[in-house]
């Protein structure tokens, strides 16, 4: 077994909601294998789309509702190699008996296949800013920064899922504490959602024993406009920093290392704009800020397997 890769088929995106607000999506993957005994498991084993997961696109979207409900593989007729994967999203209801063993609460209903539960809420944060959304800086008039910085709201997404599992993974689970997404996850961009903490309880129903595991993320979706820049031209540098080049020192055209002095070689109080590589920053130039900075540790989500 061997799959070459795995490509979405974009023509094969689909999607509808009816009136009883029930929306549904469909995504196609291409799976091409070596070997023309692969069958429909290995093909849909390859695809990147897990029982319950969320629908999500690549501008962002995600409908939290709507989950990987159905997934099917059917060869492709002109090669026996390639498969075509369908994975349908719907929004989530129990139906038959898991719907009576629901409204009844009753305990013989497996605990491990109940699907996994999300909240979704808000942590309120202060946080400075050198730039306004139109990429201007906040300095004086004589170009030095203000200090304190000005603060504004930084209202952050908190995502949690929480889900049965068989046994605990301890190890595995502090593993990812204070890790950022390494890839674009749930409809997120790489480095914006942060491993918050993993929780859990042990219990005990329907003689089953399990594990009660909450997975808590916190989404950090702060934008940064470039000096000059327009707000169209702003990035999601989610927890990466970048730190605004002012100082009270300055590095002269000799490599020494010198205190801001005025004409009678007094040291200036505050700190002053530089240019990106120690030198004062001339009158006019646009400010200059360093980095991105990379704060935290990261990891592929995707080992979670959520939601």
């Amino acid at each position: 077994m061997s799959i070459l890769s795995v490509t979405e088929v974009w023509s094969g995106r689909s999607g509808g909601s009816n009136d009883q607000l029930i929306n549904t999506y469909k995504k196609v993957f291409r799976v091409l294998t070596t070997n023309t005994l692969d069958g429909p498991g290995t093909a849909i084993a390859a695809v990147p789309v897990l029982r319950y997961q969320f629908y999500s696109e690549a501008n962002g979207f995600v409908d939290l509702a709507a989950r990987a409900s159905n997934i099917e593989a059917a060869p492709d007729q002109d090669d026996p190699n390639t498969w075509l994967v369908t994975a349908t999203f719907s929004t989530y209801r129990l139906q038959g008996e898991q719907a009576k063993a629901a409204s009844k609460n009753d305990a013989q209903q497996d605990p491990l296949q109940r699907p996994t539960e999300i909240q979704l809420a808000y942590n309120r944060f202060s946080r400075s800013i050198t730039l306004d959304m139109n990429g201007q800086a906040f300095v004086s008039s004589a170009r030095e920064a203000f200090d304190p910085q000005p603060e504004v709201d930084d209202s952050r997404p908190l995502l949690s899922l929480t889900r049965n599992e068989p046994a605990p993974k301890f190890a595995f689970w502090i593993s990812f504490r204070d890790k950022v997404n390494s890839l674009a996850w749930l409809g997120f961009p790489v480095g914006t959602a942060k491993c918050a903490g993993i929780s859990a309880t042990s219990a005990f129903e329907g003689n089953k024993y399990f594990w009660r595991v909450t997975y808590s993320f916190e989404i950090n979706l702060t934008p940064f406009v470039p000096p000059g820049g327009q707000p169209q031209d702003q990035n999601i540098v989610g927890w990466d920093r970048f730190f605004f080049d002012w100082g009270t020192f300055y590095i002269d055209a000799n490599g020494q290392v010198n205190r801001f002095r005025d004409k009678n070689y007094t040291c200036l109080a505050g700190k002053f704009c530089l240019n990106g590589k120690g030198g004062p920053l001339p009158l006019g130039d646009l400010p200059v800020f360093l980095g991105p900075f990379k704060m935290y540790q990261s990891a592929d989500f995707a080992a979670l397997k959520l939601p």
